[in-house]
């Protein structure tokens, strides 16, 4: 596996497991505005620290290679698809607007939004970096 697959997977891996345990930690009972936020914060500093560390350990491990033509096509493509999907998502985000929900589940649904592009711009390099690129 390459520096930008492990990457790619350790990204993967990072943001389901911290973004996983902040929205069951949402579940667990009713919070208030400030409890959420603060778990929001908490969430993304732990995704951070997270990260920082994974990276780190697969730099040790295995030294990044010069970026080519093909790592340039599979980043475009993936970003490409995260773009499409926040995109999409974020349509929703108007008409949740005008319902009778929270702002705390507005927010919790862009927040959610984002990560879902993230994981699939993510899981999107370690496709097409594993079946390789077509089309």
């Amino acid at each position: 596996m390459t520096f930008r697959e492990k990457s790619a997977l350790a990204s993967l891996m990072a943001i389901g497991l911290v973004y996983g345990g902040y929205a069951l930690s949402l579940g667990a009972g009713p919070l208030s505005g400030p409890q959420v936020l603060a778990r929001m914060i908490g969430a993304i500093a732990a995704l951070t620290a997270v990260m920082i560390v994974a990276h780190v350990a697969i730099v040790v491990e295995a030294r990044p290679e010069k970026l080519d033509e093909r790592d340039r096509a599979v980043m475009w493509r993936s970003a490409r698809n995260g773009y499409v999907a926040v995109t999409l998502g974020l349509w929703a985000i108007p008409f949740l607007a005008i319902l009778p929900v929270s702002r705390l589940f507005v927010a919790n649904t862009a927040l959610a939004i984002m990560m879902l592009a993230e994981l699939v711009n993510q899981a999107s390099r370690l496709f097409y970096y594993r079946r390789g690129l077509t089309g």
